[in-house]
């Protein structure tokens, strides 16, 4: 099995931010649990169950992560290192991950405690998740609607919906487009 992405060249992860603990997990995750399926994945799609893998190996917490004191590594340096490795070795799964920050960003900065005592904490830690769909938030009425049908929900562009938030249950939701 191959090692680390880019492993022997210049676009390797550099030595201090490969010792770091948060980038040993994610880039073993990356490379012994995404990678073997990244082909299938782009063929099939994202799962709720393979956005659990990058939770489980801390990634959802990368804007929040202090590196250890000492290491000579920012927090800047550990998201980007993060999104380079999860990029290289399965980008549908990144694809859909990324989509995920934009809200964390935002309820990090976000005057409003009780938005963000009430979501922050499980958003960092991938335990709930988050897409491109709250965007119409910061509008006064929604860019986008929905309605329900046999498969879920019938939207103009859906990406990706959490199963947790969701009644199927099985996975991201499949949406129908229209014209």
């Amino acid at each position: 099995m191959r090692g680390a992405p880019g492993e022997g060249t210049a676009l390797g992860t550099p030595p201090d931010l490969a010792a770091d603990p948060l980038i040993e997990s994610v880039t073993r995750t990356a490379t012994a649990v995404l990678r073997p399926d990244a082909e299938r994945v782009a063929v099939e799609g994202v799962s709720g169950a393979r956005l659990d893998e990058p939770a489980r190996c801390g990634a959802y917490g990368i804007l929040g992560y202090e590196p250890t004191p000492g290491s000579g590594c920012t927090g800047n340096q550990v998201v980007r290192e993060v999104h380079e490795i999860l990029s290289a070795v399965d980008p549908s799964t990144w694809f859909v991950y990324t989509q995920h920050f934009a809200l964390v960003k935002a309820l990090m900065k976000s005057a409003d405690t009780t938005q963000r005592d009430r979501w922050l904490p499980d958003l960092a830690t991938g335990a709930r998740r988050a897409t491109a769909g709250f965007a119409y938030l910061r509008h006064p009425r929604p860019p986008v609607s929905a309605e329900p049908c046999a498969r879920g929900v019938a939207a103009p562009w859906l990406c990706a919906l959490d199963d947790r938030l969701g009644p199927r249950g099985d996975g991201a939701r499949r949406s129908r487009h229209r014209r």
